[in-house]
């Protein structure tokens, strides 16, 4: 890929290109590098090695550009996606590969593709010595590959994106922008696991994920008003993955995620913490191996594993007023969340300002409302009409904690730093 002093960057008129790439999924977005950053297009493409495949495009007009299926696409994709949203389509892209080249020629139909200066990637994990973001040269590459041991689950699949991306745009430049960056300053008592030094120095301790969301919220938090980003904050990232993040003046002081993102409070499929205990238990008694026990934790517990049904939030909701297993599903999740504000208020020596984002966080009035449950004691008081609308300010004027609702939007930040990298 060679070393990253030879990158020169296209004038600031061109295109950033973010690109967001999970276990499963790959969202994307192109932004104008222009001081009111607008958005060109963004997609989201889901399903990646399963049984079925969508892909969704939004344009700043929400009129979707033409996507065409590749070929072999699945028989009736048109009629399937008219029954939803006009944008959400259909495809096939069984694999990583297949997916890449749906999103260039998606691009490439928008007008875009050529203009792109800049490509963005979302790495989750940077290991102890990336905490920077910064263009991927050989050598980052090489410790990523390093460092891929630490994070099976997110590494491997990121590091082929931007390989695949690479051969594909060279010599466009890719910049890698770390989720761990925002908690590389995390106080040393909330890093440190009460483990053997020894696997310490190994990069065995708390890292913090979610960090890109949690940028973008300070950011968003400070525009909309001024002063309160530097008060006591907790900032509460609920989707299908979850965490929460205490911070005082403008810097993390702890946060759920830990090592890995499993950490932290229940979610979707990931059990949150567990009692090492379970573990031993599970290889000892269930004759499980570490691979088996990784998609238990990872892919096999959270709201799925509670309820048996789903690990969708929304469903649940749905069912819980006659399924005593989503009911739990949900008041374990809410349970756990409103036990980390406790805690993470006793951090801060108080709380002024609560901020709800990700899918549950700004969508589910019943979430926040349980989270907030009997929270009084700490100045937490909820609005109902304004929380059951999903206004920006939920709480009441009268409360002395403010708590907001703020969509958070990781690939801008992926965009502004990739091109602050290459200015």
């Amino acid at each position: 890929m060679g070393p990253s002093q030879s990158i020169h960057v296209a004038p600031s008129d061109h295109v950033i290109l973010a690109v967001n790439g999970g276990s499963s999924s790959i969202k994307f977005a192109a932004f104008r590098d222009a001081p009111s950053w607008p958005k060109l297009l963004s997609g989201a493409l889901t399903g990646i090695g399963e049984a079925e495949q969508r892909l969704s495009i939004t344009s700043p007009n929400d009129t979707p550009p033409t996507v065409a299926a590749p070929e072999g696409a699945a028989g009736g994709a048109a009629d399937q996606s008219s029954r939803r949203d006009r944008n959400d389509k259909i495809i096939q892209a069984p694999d990583s590969q297949a997916a890449i080249q749906l999103v260039l020629e998606t691009l490439r139909r928008a007008s875009l593709l050529g203009q792109i200066a800049v490509v963005g990637h979302r790495v989750v994990y940077g290991g102890p010595r990336l905490v920077q973001s910064q263009v991927v040269a050989d050598d980052v590459l090489a410790e990523l590959r390093r460092v891929q041991p630490l994070d099976p689950d997110h590494l491997p699949r990121e590091i082929a994106l931007i390989e695949m991306l690479h051969r594909q745009l060279a010599p466009v430049p890719q910049v890698a922008v770390f989720d761990t960056a925002f908690f590389q300053d995390l106080p040393r008592v909330a890093r440190l696991l009460a483990i053997p030094r020894r696997l310490e120095a190994q990069g065995v301790h708390r890292y913090g994920f979610h960090g890109i969301s949690y940028t973008f919220l300070m950011q968003r938090l400070a525009e909309v008003e001024p002063g309160a980003a530097s008060g006591r904050v907790i900032l509460a990232h609920l989707g299908a993955g979850a965490s929460l993040a205490a911070i005082k003046h403008g810097c993390p002081l702890d946060t759920t995620m830990g090592f890995t993102p499993t950490a932290g409070i229940p979610m979707a499929t990931r059990s949150g913490d567990m009692d090492p205990g379970v573990l031993v238990y599970l290889m000892r008694h269930e004759r499980m191996t570490a691979e088996q026990i990784n998609r238990l934790v990872n892919r096999q517990s959270g709201l799925l594993g509670v309820s048996e049904t789903t690990g969708d939030m929304r469903q649940l909701l749905d069912w819980r007023a006659t399924d005593e297993r989503a009911a739990e599903a949900v008041d374990l999740f809410c349970y756990q969340v409103r036990k980390t504000i406790g805690a993470f208020s006793a951090v801060l020596g108080g709380l002024d300002t609560l901020v709800f984002s990700g899918g549950i966080g700004q969508h589910a009035p019943a979430v926040r409302a349980a989270c907030c449950k009997d929270l009084r004691f700490l100045g937490l008081a909820l609005d109902a009409g304004r929380n059951l609308r999903n206004e920006p300010i939920v709480s009441t004027d009268a409360a002395a904690v403010k708590v907001r609702v703020i969509a958070t939007d990781e690939e801008l930040v992926v965009a502004r730093e990739a091109a602050r990298v290459c200015a």
